[in-house]
């Protein structure tokens, strides 16, 4: 079974209409009457069928959204260059996840367009990180191992566990590189007493540490061992946040 994608021109015209702010048009949003008509669809073979895909309606906590989050990337076995399309996670926050969004994202009258255009649109790579749909699929994707079992979602929980992660672990070059990512939470996990407090901040102080030993060109050719000895180095600077 197929699934369902927006054509590119929905997308483009509701961006613009969206940046202008036009009062038709957020006024649809505000409604809940802003599903794309049939005419705005098309088909694609190459993406799996999400229709036994159903998200719980969760707590505003990023870790409330795991279990959506492993449905939908167990489920959605694409490419990172299908996951990068736009038109389907704009498909899915305006039809299959239209409920959900609404819940995670209302939008009132006073909803601004930018504000719709970061959480149910996703037009650069960074937008896939505030897509609300899009971020689950791809923190599994960038945390997932390869290995079978309990544990193969270990750096993913993590991840989850602070939202924070979003917004400073996948940031730049470096963050687009497994080494790293996986070295940081790696560390993290391994010293669960050391971030056991003052985690966000702790967390913070890592990667501007990291960003401090070499540039981002060197330290993302990091191998995850040596992200993990040189978050080692400045432990008691780590440990100094509690003081």
């Amino acid at each position: 079974m197929t699934s369902i994608l927006v054509k590119q021109y929905f997308c483009d015209s509701r961006l613009v209409s969206l940046g202008k702010n036009e009062k038709e048009l957020l006024g649809k949003y505000a409604s809940g009457n802003f599903m794309p008509s049939d005419s705005d669809l098309l088909e694609s073979s190459k993406i799996p069928s999400l229709a036994k895909v159903k998200f719980k309606n969760a707590g505003k906590e990023l870790v409330d959204h795991f279990d959506n989050g492993k449905s939908l990337f167990e489920t959605l076995r694409v490419s990172p260059l299908i996951a990068s399309d736009q038109r389907l996670w704009v498909y899915l926050t305006h039809v299959h996840f239209k409920d959900y969004m609404l819940q995670l994202r209302p939008i009132t009258k006073e909803t601004s367009g930018d504000y719709i255009k970061d959480h149910y649109f996703c037009s650069t790579a960074k937008g896939l990180l505030y897509n609300d749909v899009a971020l689950l699929w791809w923190l599994f994707h960038l945390t997932a191992l390869e290995e079978e079992g309990q544990g193969r979602y270990r750096l993913t929980e993590e991840v989850f566990s602070m939202r924070d992660y979003t917004r400073h672990l996948f940031s730049g070059k470096q963050g687009r590189a497994n080494g790293f990512r996986h070295g940081v939470l790696e560390y993290v996990i391994e010293n669960k007493d050391l971030f056991s407090s003052n985690k966000m901040n702790k967390i913070r102080l890592v990667m501007r540490s990291l960003n401090s030993v070499a540039g981002s060109s060197l330290i993302s050719g990091f191998s995850k061992e040596e992200i993990k000895k040189t978050i080692s180095l400045f432990r008691d600077k780590i440990a100094s946040c509690d003081e």
